[in-house]
């Protein structure tokens, strides 16, 4: 076993509620299942942080859509078994029901008194389509999965209660009920405009059952609706007075505060956002489901999300509102250096710039060059500062809900590094508690809340679904002690599992795992796994890990190979073993050296020719650099007595006699061993085999790519040449120059010093189609082409886009880098070592 270093690292850690993915059925009636899946997930504890999924009849999912909840990172995908009466409030006729002597019940009338007879038990129903399109989305992102290795693995949770119920230790806990006396605004389920709908996302929606117990709440003013809905301070409560009056279900008519159903003010939660975006917030335009669906997530991802409907802009009081608030929004985000983007799902790009007309203001714009005869003044139509056509990357500055104390709490963690750079935890994880523990009315207090963990100065990849058996060594049976790496770290549930005994302290029954933080070879090596491959270094990858060895690391490796001694790293790169071995003369024409074989063998006037930029102080201080490493020997050309034939001798076997490299014959060191010029022997300087082979088969290519990538970076590390096989056949599939992660990006890296992807257009689609396969059992997200040529050959970066087309991997991005080469100093540098 390879050895461990004993040192402590620093992690981070959050608890938070569930992250979770509700899906909806869409269709005619999605308005009314929208509604309803809201008033469910306010049910649920930070469900104000759930998203919705809306699916088609047939159980499909739109892409935009399953791209919003990957980027969610959702910890599970759910439906919502629905008794019958509400399937039948919010979908009219769609689960078929009969009388007691068989009659198909069709007209609405007798549909209704059937389902309220006290004889007809209201039990909850699956519906069929919504577990297809559930396991649709599931397989698209990585929930919280469990499951022996080779076994089918299972879900912790794929399903929501319409009602939460009082049952202790649930996976989700029920929201705190809101305080007696305040102000709290909500939407209702029996409302039907788009702009209460709208104003729903911030909001939330009332249960229907406690609807009831209300008086009858009339709609609100669309446009009071959208003003609040577009308001861009999204911690303030201010809503005007005649709103507040008929959306307030709380017990107080007046308050210092005002709250929305969905905020939860005794849940203790809070709003977290790491890093920052650009992108503020969008506003969605468009009348189906998806559209919807898009504003929701926004409002959950990037704090701001805004539903339109044309019905809205079409009405020209709302769009007037809409336009100035929208306007003020705009301006106030651009002055937080953000800005707000206009998308749709439904709409193409020219319909959504001919349907949003309507928000565009008017803006002066006088000619600076008016003629003789006029002084023009143009008025022409433009969107309001701050907000731009466009798509949101979903990638930094995202927000989660989280508790609020401790919202953060850091932690030194002892652990074990090993070489490949994989973490082991040398104690089991102690996390805090919440400050403010919600307790249920009957029975004690269980853990409820989630643990997120984030270590630093580790190297593995976050999310991307790599199996739990990788990263928690302790076999873990019970369905909610699993392990789950996702966006942030890893995530995992407090209740231990296993016996809690009755009247266990809070504390003894809080999880406490022992967790493994993967090296990035490792890493690539478990996501293979999950794929169907192995992957293990191929030769070339183990000379590296071997220079890196010696180096002090892959940056140092990346550092030499890319820096101003690259020529004379060059110096030593062999020749073309497919053609005649070149003479001396040749291969030094100064007489600096000499050529043995394929092997070149200079002095140190032949390096110090190489960096006519240097001093020679600085290559003295860099071939000791290399001497100390065990990657460069000092020697001497000596021929042998018996074989004749000369070889480099290292000077560690020099002495009065020296045993031939070649033929193992006792020499004399003798004047007429090294030359016939009288001079006294000169030094020598061999590279180490694997450094002369990584020269010699352009593996700078690959360590100039990684210098590239890694520039101005924050979180950067990589794995170069590994080989994919199949698993249990050991076929070679692929094999990759580079795997790097990137500021959380995967990045695969495919170098080539000819610039060509294969040799012709039938080996270059080949190569193209394996590279595309193993990103995607990466989850990677970019492949890129690096070359020293100016540009790549073949069209290789279209037939990347080709097979990613073929492969259905929409978001994987195709690039490339050209012209890559080693920072040569233009000026005479200092050199330390």
């Amino acid at each position: 076993m390879e050895p461990l270093e004993d040192t402590y690292t620093n992690a981070t850690v959050i608890l938070r509620p569930a992250r979770v993915a509700v899906l909806f059925r869409g269709g005619d009636h999605w308005r009314s299942s929208a509604r309803l899946a809201i008033s469910v997930t306010g049910k649920y504890w930070g469900g104000a942080g759930f998203i919705l999924v809306p699916f088609k009849d047939d159980g499909t999912v739109a892409p935009e859509i399953i791209d919003v909840v990957a980027a969610y990172d959702p910890d599970h995908v759910v439906t919502v078994r629905l008794p019958r009466r509400e399937m039948e409030r919010v979908n009219p006729g769609f689960i078929a029901l009969r009388s007691e002597d068989g009659k198909l019940l069709v007209e609405a009338e007798e549909r209704r008194s059937y389902l309220t007879r006290p004889d007809v038990i209201d039990l909850p129903i699956q519906d069929s389509v919504a577990l297809k399109a559930r396991a649709f989305v599931a397989a698209a992102c990585t929930p919280f999965r469990y499951g022996d290795p080779g076994e089918v693995q299972s879900e912790s949770i794929e399903h929501l209660d319409f009602e939460v119920g009082p049952r202790p230790g649930r996976l989700i806990a029920a929201a705190r009920p809101m305080p007696s006396e305040s102000v709290v605004l909500a939407g209702s389920e029996t409302w039907t405009g788009s702009g209460s709908l709208s104003l729903a996302i911030r909001t939330g929606v009332l249960p229907y059952a406690l609807e009831k117990d209300q008086n009858e709440r009339e709609e609100p003013d669309e446009a009071q609706m959208m003003r609040l809905a577009l308001d861009p301070e999204r911690w303030s409560r201010k809503a005007p007075g005649d709103l507040v009056e008929r959306m307030n279900v709380g017990g107080a008519s007046t308050g210092e505060k005002t709250f929305f159903w969905c905020d939860e003010p005794d849940g203790g939660l809070t709003s977290l956002r790491y890093r920052f975006s650009i992108d503020a917030g969008a506003v969605v335009v468009g009348d189906t489901a998806e559209d919807f669906a898009l504003a929701y997530a926004y409002e959950r991802l990037l704090g701001f999300g805004v539903w339109l409907s044309s019905e809205m802009l079409t009405n020209e009081t709302v769009a007037r509102t809409i336009r100035l608030e929208l306007a003020n929004a705009g301006m106030r985000v651009q002055g937080w250096a953000g800005r707000l983007l206009l998308s749709s799902s439904s709409l193409d790009r020219a319909e959504l710039t001919g349907l949003t007309e309507v928000l565009c203001g008017d803006s002066w714009e006088a000619n600076p060059f008016p003629d003789a005869s006029t002084d023009a003044i143009g008025r022409s139509k433009s969107l309001p500062d701050g907000v731009e056509l466009g798509v949101p990357e979903l990638r930094l500055g995202l927000h989660q809900m989280a508790v609020a104390e401790p919202p953060e709490t850091q932690l030194s963690v002892p652990v074990s590094v090993a070489q490949d750079g994989t973490t082991f935890m040398r104690a089991p994880l102690a996390t805090p508690q919440p400050a403010a523990l919600i307790r249920p009315k009957n029975g004690p207090v269980r853990p409820y809340w989630y643990v997120g963990v984030n270590f630093w100065e580790t190297s593995m990849p976050h999310g991307r679904g790599v199996p739990q058996i990788f990263v928690q060594p302790e076999r873990q049976p019970f369905i909610n002690s699993g392990v789950r790496s996702s966006r942030d770290g890893f995530v995992f549930h407090s209740q231990a599992g296993g016996l809690i005994g009755a009247g266990a302290s809070l504390t003894s029954q809080i999880s406490q795992p022992r967790l493994k933080i993967l090296g990035m070879q490792p890493w690539v090596q478990a996501m293979a796994n999950q794929a169907g491959l192995e992957a293990k270094s191929s030769v070339p990858g183990m000379h590296a890990q071997l220079l890196a060895r010696r180096l002090g690391g892959r940056q140092a490796l990346a550092e030499m190979v890319s820096g101003p001694f690259h020529p004379a790293l060059r110096r030593f790169a062999s020749g073309d073993p497919k053609k005649p071995a070149e003479r001396t003369s040749k291969v030094f024409p100064l007489r600096d050296g000499v050529a043995l074989g394929y092997d070149p063998y200079p002095r140190f006037e032949a390096l110090c020719r190489c960096v006519p930029g240097l001093r020679d102080e600085d290559v003295r201080s860099w071939i000791d650099q290399l001497a100390q490493a065990d990657l460069l020997r000092r020697g001497f050309i000596l021929d042998c007595s018996d074989c004749t034939r000369p070889s480099f001798v290292g000077i560690d076997q020099i002495g009065q006699r020296f045993l031939c490299v070649r033929c193992s014959a006792v020499n004399e060191l003798t004047a007429t061993r090294w030359n016939n010029d009288g001079n006294e022997p000169a030094w020598f300087y061999d590279l180490h085999a694997s450094f002369r082979e990584l020269m010699t088969t352009h593996g700078d290519v690959g360590l100039f790519a990684a210098q590239h990538l890694r520039r101005g970076t924050w979180e950067y590390s990589d794995t170069s040449e590994i080989e994919f096989l199949a698993a249990g056949t050991g076929k070679p599939v692929a094999e990759m120059d580079l795997i790097a992660h990137v500021n959380g990006e995967v990045v695969v890296v495919e170098a080539k010093s000819n610039g060509k992807l294969g040799n012709g257009p039938r080996e270059a689609r080949s190569a193209a189609k394996k590279k595309i396969d193993i990103a995607l059992a990466l989850h990677a997200d970019k492949v890129l082409l690096a070359t020293t040529r100016p540009r790549m050959a073949n069209s290789a970066k279209q037939m990347l886009r080709e097979a990613a087309t073929l492969a259905g991997a929409r978001n994987l991005r195709i690039d490339e880098i050209t012209g890559l080469g080693p920072e040569l100093f233009e000026t005479e540098p200092t050199f330390d070592i």
